[in-house]
C-alpha cells in the first residue's frame, strides 16, 4: 500500500476534503494509516480486530468540523446576550460551513488536516484494507472469523 488505494475508486473522486488538502497533510495522513495497517498486521488476527474496532469510533473530519462549529456557534451566542460583538462569530464562521459542504473545504480544515483526521473514506480504505489481510490471514491458520461462526450458526 504505497499509496492510499480505495476500495472502490469511483469513491475517490467524491473525496473532496481530500482534493482539497495540501499534499503534505495527505501524505501524513497516508503515512500514518500505511504504519497502522502494519502494525496491525504484525500483531496478528486480534489486533487487526482491534484496530477494526478503533476504526468504527473513529470520527472523520467531516464530523469534528460540524462539532467544531456547533460548540464554537454556541458559546458565541451564549457570549453575545453580554456583549452583541460576539454576533460577528456565527455571521463568519456560517459561510465557512457552507464552503465545507460544496467545496470541500474551509478554513479549518487547514488545521484539523495536519492534526491527522481523515476523511470518511480513509478511514473505508483502512477499513477495507484490514478487512482483506484478515482474510488472509484467516486463510493461512484455517480460522473462522466471530462474523463467519455468527453467518454459519444461523
Amino acid at each position: 500500500m504505497n499509496s492510499l488505494t480505495y476500495p472502490d475508486t469511483q469513491l475517490q473522486e467524491f473525496d473532496r476534503v481530500r482534493d482539497m488538502s495540501t499534499d503534505k497533510a495527505n501524505r501524513a495522513i497516508d503515512a500514518s494509516t500505511r504504519e497502522s495497517i502494519e502494525r496491525a498486521t504484525a500483531g496478528g488476527r486480534a489486533a487487526i480486530e482491534q484496530r477494526l474496532v478503533a476504526l468504527q469510533q473513529e470520527w472523520d473530519i467531516d464530523r469534528v468540523l460540524m462539532v467544531n462549529f456547533a460548540a464554537l456557534v454556541f458559546a458565541q451566542l451564549v457570549a453575545a446576550t453580554r456583549d452583541r460583538r460576539w454576533l460577528w462569530g456565527p455571521l463568519v464562521q456560517t459561510p465557512f460551513l457552507m464552503m465545507h459542504a460544496t467545496l470541500g473545504w474551509c478554513p479549518p480544515s487547514l488545521w484539523f488536516r495536519p492534526m491527522g483526521f481523515r476523511t470518511r473514506f480513509e478511514i473505508q480504505a483502512e477499513r477495507e484494507e484490514l478487512l482483506r489481510r484478515l482474510g488472509e490471514t484467516a486463510g493461512l491458520t484455517g480460522s473462522r472469523s466471530r462474523l463467519e461462526e455468527s453467518d454459519s450458526s444461523q
